[in-house]
């Protein structure tokens, strides 16, 4: 039975705060499907302890108990991780700029928010952070990198800052698959986003992205009885001191 808008929308509007839900709900999420293209009621069973149970199991001990992407901060390549505002339509002075978040959700909800994206073509589009469920590279590549992704990249550019989602999984999708597919044009140069966090400017405007969700992600487990301070990394107020804004 195909899954209605509403039940899709309760779906992610009620997900859990806490790495061992997510994850839990992720696994959930590919028993459901599985169970769809199945009609063995015996390999259905077995097939949940097999993709549910220990899916589930050995998805969050190896993501969760493992190191933390190492976090990186400019310069890094020769990059400042500061970038010129610009209209992508040089005879034009008006900018545009498209705050998106929370996507990755695969639903013809975010269908409809990637078409309406496109019919106004921003300039710049910016994703805010969370990659449902866990920010998984697999979960980065359909609903980001795939040709066949709906994720509208602006001519002048397309960046992304990492949410507490992307840290579920030790942010190593983020780091390591996201943030090499974002990008900002300096004059005819495409400069590949490097950290996450950022500056674009011009003469009249200043806008400066900078994530929280690197600190927002505690030990194992221990998120449940302590919620993360998601406090600003030394790298990014020196970053920010350091540039006489």
């Amino acid at each position: 039975m195909k899954e209605s808008a509403e039940e899709r929308a309760k779906k992610y509007l009620e997900l859990g705060h806490t790495e061992a839900e997510n994850h839990a709900k992720t696994q959930l999420e590919l028993y459901e499907k599985h169970v769809q293209d199945k009609s063995s009621v015996t390999r259905v069973i077995s097939e949940f302890f097999k993709r549910n149970l220990i899916g589930f199991a050995w998805h969050y001990l190896k993501s969760r108990f493992g190191k933390r992407h190492p976090y990186q901060a400019y310069p890094r390549n020769g990059d400042s991780g500061i970038y010129p505002l610009q209209s992508s339509v040089p005879s034009r002075e008006e900018i545009s700029i498209a705050l998106l978040s929370d996507w990755a959700s695969d639903t013809e909800e975010s269908d409809q928010v990637a078409h309406l994206t496109a019919r106004y073509a921003p300039d710049y589009t910016i994703h805010m952070g969370d990659i449902y469920f866990v920010g998984t590279p697999k979960e980065v590549e359909e609903n980001f990198t795939a040709p066949y992704s709906s994720w509208y990249y602006g001519a002048s550019g397309s960046l992304a800052l990492s949410g507490n989602h992307e840290m579920y999984s030790n942010g190593n999708a983020y780091f390591q698959h996201l943030l090499p597919a974002m990008y900002a044009q300096v004059g005819e140069t495409r400069k590949t986003q490097q950290a996450g966090f950022f500056c674009l400017e011009n003469e009249y405007w200043r806008i400066i992205g900078v994530d929280t969700g690197y600190t927002s992600v505690t030990r194992p487990l221990l998120e449940i009885i302590s919620p993360p301070d998601c406090h600003l990394r030394k790298e990014q107020r020196d970053w920010l001191r350091g540039k006489n804004w």
